[in-house]
């Protein structure tokens, strides 16, 4: 009796981690039967336990061909939370100030009116919101209002 057991393993080459192939493990085991037995259950229970075996070696291997997933990095900058601050300008000043220089503005009330004088306007929400774990480089959008509207 032959067995085949197949398993499928991704392995990354040199370069980028977004490069990824895929390998498939196939071991061939040929597992003989004694001569003619008057009992058939006794030598298929050895030989699901011999196809068992192999499966079990066969992920085993599989397992330590697969790279080593990398840890998530520590989050190295939040995003302040600038709604209702003072007005935009100081909003924008703290975003700056925690090292985000990527902003747009955008008129909250859907007028689509842009914040000429930005001392005038306050911040009612921001995307992403307050406390987010974002690179430096994220694009930080602050909608706002005339204040005392």
């Amino acid at each position: 009796m032959t067995a085949v057991v197949c398993g499928l393993a991704a392995l990354t080459g040199c370069g980028s981690s977004e490069q990824a192939t895929s390998t498939t493990v196939v071991e061939r085991v040929t597992v003989e039967a004694p001569a003619a037995t008057t009992a058939a259950e006794p030598q298929t229970k050895k030989v699901a336990a011999a196809e068992e075996e192999v499966e079990a070696t066969t992920t085993q291997k599989a397992a330590a061909a697969q790279p080593k997933k990398a840890k998530k990095a520590a989050c190295t900058s939040r995003v302040p939370d600038v709604v209702g601050m003072e007005n935009l300008q100081v909003s924008q000043d703290a975003l700056q100030e925690a090292g985000y220089y990527l902003m747009r503005q955008k008129d909250a009330t859907g007028q689509g009116r842009s914040q000429l004088w930005d001392r005038n306007w306050v911040v009612l929400r921001q995307r992403p919101v307050g406390g987010t774990c974002a690179s430096l480089g994220t694009l930080i959008t602050t909608y706002s209002k005339k204040i005392g509207e």
